[in-house]
């Protein structure tokens, strides 16, 4: 028995088929089922995620190595230049100063070091002194102030260190200096 084929309408030499005769065999969905899953990946239409900065530097093993050794390399670089290059200490006539105290036996022994930076130039001669017990606001001292009064003599040495003895003991000093017509004040806790 023979099939009834329907018939197609004529336009003419022009055979279009009709819409409710078109039957597809043809499922995009099935052969992706069947695809493996590389071929179904290149056909995800899902959006994609941005990847970060950061994912980008640590997505290998060497990557996220070489990471890490930058972000170590520039964090001790700033350490070190935090620590190092700045000098705190007072500064008189050019000369560089390092002040420290010892209380012993009853008298408190003041030590001066004094250094002149490379490539200037520092004052040379007398630098008087005078230094009294340190006293915090609305701090009394039992008796009378006692101050005394030195004079040290700094010379063209780029290194050089004087040791004071002082008649009192003291847990904190003021030191006032003078080279010339440049002062300095100077707070110095005793060891």
């Amino acid at each position: 028995m023979e099939e009834a084929r329907p018939s197609l309408p004529d336009k003419g030499n022009v055979r279009e088929p009709a819409e409710q005769e078109l039957v597809f065999y043809y499922s995009r969905a099935r052969r992706l089922e069947r695809a493996s899953p590389a071929v179904r990946e290149l056909n995800d239409t899902t959006p994609v995620k941005p990847v970060g900065i950061f994912r980008t530097l640590t997505a290998t093993k060497p990557l996220s190595f070489l990471f890490m050794s930058i972000v170590t390399a520039v964090i001790i670089f700033f350490a070190a230049s935090s620590f190092s290059g700045r000098d705190d200490r007072p500064v008189l006539g050019g000369n560089s100063l390092a002040l420290s105290a010892v209380r012993f036996e009853g008298s408190t022994y003041l030590v001066i070091k004094k250094t002149i930076p490379e490539k200037t130039e520092a004052y040379t001669g007398i630098v008087d002194m005078a230094v009294s017990v340190y006293l915090k606001a609305g701090e009394d001292y039992p008796g009378e102030l006692p101050l005394t009064n030195r004079s040290v003599f700094f010379s063209p040495e780029p290194e050089e260190e004087y040791r004071i003895a002082l008649p009192f003991e003291a847990p904190e000093l003021l030191v006032l200096m003078r080279a010339e017509e440049e002062y300095l004040k100077l707070r110095v806790k005793a060891e």
